[in-house]
């Protein structure tokens, strides 16, 4: 076969680019658990039943509550009830059911449920049914559902200019009222020549308005638009929310007022509720501390779980974010925050992924979750940012306790909720990273416990703590301690008090370089080496113990290190599962003072001939080595590594063919791993991928 036959069969396919997932799922307290359902396929004037079953989750003896069904226009309740009253006990399961008809496409179907506790605790649960445009048989836009939807009329009062206003509200579910909808803008649109008179956002009251120079009569509408310099509110697709009033004649001078309202027959007002949630933490950080991240874009309904997307470079810069919503979560105003905040402490860190904390753990979580350093200091942060915005230390824990556990006073580092669990080091659970955080910038007037009391030694720093995040970046809890005393902030004796509150350990008297160790590319079996530096800074002799998984080893698992001094270890990375690994290495210091400290590794194994790292041989390695022997392309030394399948320590035309005869079925000497000659090889790699996902819950 000729070079020049294969470059060109080499370079014809594409190579897929391998996305990252999003970490583990919070696990969020609720009260009642309930699903919602129909008896039948939905139908345009055909009856069906909607029922929603409800279960009363966690350990309490007796609710009252009230469920209340919330039907759309566009769907017809054919019996008499829409509202009932009930009490349900633990263990129990209710089921309420109304009968309907469809006259026309709707998105979704909602249902209210009131709880009232024993003590006087109230909560409120939303449950929606979505229902896909397309089992109605048509396309359905949010804007033509509510065309000619509108019932609240045109208003005028004679004058001598001519304005347009009006204001732009929501119906709360969970408050019961109709608010007001905020910095959202307003377009005024002349119809049918679709050509925008004007353009504004909402005040503070919902209210916007225009004045009209054009000469008149004027056919106009108005259009709401999710949208604005903070976040742009959007569908899976990310098509912006956007909603159309019907189109008025204005003949005379005067003032026209055009409200719009999404109000509780509209399905789609939990809008509002998510674009108010996303502006008061974003309002909040700009009144108290005058700064903003930029724009995001969130989406509704999207995916199975919250989350926080990011995607970013090979240089670790973040270039796209997301926070999705899915249906079932858009009346969870902690939630929402909690994902805003994920969003914050990637504008901090100067939306570079590489300067985010380094996440081992990957389950599912909750406040006393033990996981890793880096994890707890990342969901430790969006926890603490729940309370923060609303200042309000019970919004974490939901409606789970009346007084403790809370964010102020809680035993959540020992891995219990009741600290009945055996972990001793806090700065590895996220609650107690949150309480840390809360500690340091709660006041006397934050809501907790006890009222008008701050039981900690800080009041109210939060420029102090923002200021660490912003510019120091500290990758975990203890980082935090140190940065702040590097930064010259007064009271760390009294920030000491509280890191002991949640037994977060502190600093050790060694340092370990490099913080984490990345094998890149390993052939499989076949070990990779790199070297951990160990120093110790205290002032006294130190024992090391270090530890492991089985795909690890060490030169030496035990030493001594005098003061001042460090040693090298070598650690060997060994695996016969292709794939991602990833894990984490301990170093013990025998010093009663110092900590331990867990060092991140990954590596990605991989076999002969995979140049491309994507798990597969196929013509594009060829064609990568093929450019490389061309002058077209440099491969890194493991790279070289990896491309020499035919084991003569050069990278040749020769090493192409034995790939592409192994690609159509001639050489099957390549895939399992071993030269021409039977000799296995191993090779890794530090090459990158152009463009990455990751996220947070």
């Amino acid at each position: 076969m000729r070079l020049r036959e294969i470059f060109y069969l080499s370079t014809a396919l594409l190579v897929a680019v391998t996305v990252g997932t999003s970490y583990a799922d919070r696990l969020y307290p609720q009260l009642l658990e309930g699903k919602m359902e129909l008896s039948d396929r939905p139908m345009i004037d055909h009856e069906n039943i909607l029922t929603l079953h409800l279960h009363l989750k966690e350990h309490v003896d007796r609710v009252s509550v009230k469920v209340v069904f919330r039907l759309p226009r566009g769907v017809k309740v054919l019996g008499e009830r829409t509202e009932f009253n009930d009490t349900i006990s633990y263990g129990d399961e209710r089921s309420y059911s109304v009968r309907i008809k469809f006259t026309s496409p709707v998105p979704s179907l909602h249902a209210s449920v009131y709880a009232a506790l024993a003590d006087g605790r109230k909560v409120s649960q939303q449950f929606t049914l979505s229902i896909p445009s397309s089992t109605f048989g048509v396309s359905l836009a949010p804007s033509q559902y509510l065309a000619n939807r509108r019932l609240r009329a045109l208003s005028f009062a004679p004058g001598g200019t001519t304005t347009i206003s009006g204001k732009i509200l929501y119906f709360d579910d969970n408050a019961l009222v109709e608010k007001p909808i905020r910095s959202v803008k307003v377009r005024l649109i002349s119809t049918p020549e679709e050509v925008v008179l004007g353009e504004t956002l909402t005040d503070r009251e919902g209210e916007y308005l225009f004045p009209i120079s054009s000469n008149l009569p004027l056919s106009i509408c108005i259009e709401v638009r999710f949208e604005n310099d903070v976040l742009s509110l959007t569908d899976s697709d990310q098509n912006v929310y956007r909603f159309r009033s019907i189109s008025h004649s204005i003949s005379q001078t005067g003032s026209y007022r055009i409200d719009y309202i999404f109000d509780s027959a509209n399905p789609y007002r939990m809008l509002g509720f998510i674009h108010d949630t996303v502006m008061d933490a974003h309002d909040f950080l700009m009144e108290r501390l005058g700064w903003s991240r930029r724009r995001i874009r969130v989406e509704y309904p999207s995916g199975n779980w919250p989350y926080y997307h990011y995607w970013y470079h090979s240089d670790g810069k973040i270039y796209d974010e997301s926070i999705t919503i899915p249906t079932g979560w858009e009346w969870r105003r902690t939630t929402i925050i909690h994902e805003y905040g994920h969003s914050v402490m990637s504008a901090l860190y100067d939306y570079n992924a590489y300067n985010l904390p380094d996440k081992i753990y990957e389950g599912s979580h909750q406040l006393t979750t033990v996981s890793d350093r880096g994890f707890a200091m990342t969901e430790g942060w969006a926890e603490f940012f729940e309370a923060l915005v609303d200042d309000n230390a019970f919004n974490v824990t939901y409606w789970i306790n009346k007084s403790t556990p809370n964010i102020e006073e809680n035993e959540w580092w020992s891995g219990d909720p009741n600290g009945n669990g055996d972990n001793e080091d806090g700065s590895i659970v996220e609650g107690a990273v949150a309480s840390v955080l809360w500690d340091i910038a709660d006041t006397p007037q934050s809501q907790d416990h006890q009222p008008e009391v701050d039981d900690d030694p800080i009041n109210g720093e939060l420029s102090e703590l923002w200021r660490v995040m912003d510019v120091a970046m500290p990758k975990d809890i203890i980082e935090f301690k140190e940065d702040w005393s590097a930064m010259g902030f007064d009271m760390e004796d009294e920030l000491g008090t509280i890191y002991s509150r949640y037994h977060i350990l502190p600093s050790s008297s060694i340092s370990v370089q490099p913080s984490k160790l990345r094998f890149g590319e390993v052939l499989i079996g076949k070990p990779k080496k790199l070297i951990l530096t160990i120093s110790n800074t205290g002032e006294n002799m130190v024992s090391i113990d270090l530890v492991g998984p089985p795909e690890i080893t060490f030169s030496v698992t035990s030493l001594f290190i005098s003061p001042g001094s460090s040693a090298e270890v070598e650690v060997n990375f060994l695996s016969d599962e292709l794939g991602k690994h990833s894990g984490k290495l301990t170093v013990k210091a025998g010093d009663p003072a110092s900590s331990s400290i867990e060092i991140p590794f990954y590596a990605y194994v991989v076999q002969l001939g995979d140049v491309t790292g994507n798990g597969r041989i196929t013509a594009f390695d060829a064609s990568w080595i093929l450019r490389s022997c061309a002058g077209l392309r440099d491969l890194s030394e493991d790279e070289r590594k990896i491309a020499d399948v035919d084991g003569d320590d050069r990278v040749t035309p020769h090493d192409v063919i034995s790939i592409l005869k192994f690609v159509v079925g001639l050489d099957k000497s390549a895939h399992s791993g071993e030269k021409i000659g039977g000799e296995k090889r191993g090779i890794a790699s530090s090459r990158s991928m152009s463009m990455r996902r990751k996220g947070y819950d």
